[in-house]
């Protein structure tokens, strides 16, 4: 997460106006018809201001 916010300026002005919390965590295998398999962590997190509105941000891992 530190990385996103050092990263983006955008993200890290709007991270700071929400109330996040309820964050989730795990891994995910996915198959691509070319790439074959892909393997990614994941961290999602849901804004208490807006239950309809839900960030998750997939990190591809060898």
């Amino acid at each position: 997460m530190a990385r996103l916010r050092q990263g983006c300026p955008e993200f890290e002005a709007w991270w700071g106006t929400h109330d996040v919390s309820g964050s989730v965590a795990g891994r995910k295998v996915l198959s691509h018809p070319r790439r074959g398999r892909l393997n990614f962590e994941y961290a999602s997190f849901q804004a208490n201001d807006d239950p309809g509105l839900k960030l998750i941000i997939y990190t591809e891992i060898g």
